[in-house]
């Protein structure tokens, strides 16, 4: 890729992988990476020492990434696949993802709740 092609970068992110594309005159460059977790942001940054970036555009489609758009390289974390109750295990991995079913409330019910962090929750020794 050279100073005078139009060269043009896409980037996308499912859950805990993100693909970068990079594509030139004549070339198609992708880079996998799998993410410590789902829950938190993904940034590009650019530097060099002797690089021009001139952007002309910007567009964020509104549609989402398929599911599998981007090849897995990782296993994906999963907390939920332990013993459950009444009431299934869910894992949440942003803002109001995910929700149970209702369960009805016929008489009294005791229900007992019990959470775990993802690794990267948990502050570094």
């Amino acid at each position: 890729m050279n100073a005078e092609s139009e060269e043009q970068l896409g980037a996308g992110r499912q859950k805990d992988h993100m693909l970068l594309k990079l594509i030139g005159e004549n070339k198609v460059i992708e880079y996998i990476a799998a993410l410590p977790d789902s829950t938190r942001y993904c940034y590009i940054s650019f530097s060099g020492a002797h690089y021009k970036l001139n952007i002309i555009s910007i567009d964020h489609p509104e549609e989402t990434v398929a599911e599998d758009s981007i090849p897995r390289i990782a296993e994906l974390v999963s907390y939920i696949d332990c013993e459950s109750g009444n009431v299934p295990n869910i894992q949440v991995d942003g803002y109001r993802t995910a929700a149970t079913d209702g369960v009805p409330l016929t008489g009294s019910m005791e229900i007992d709740f019990h959470s775990k962090s993802l690794p990267t929750a948990r502050p570094s020794p």
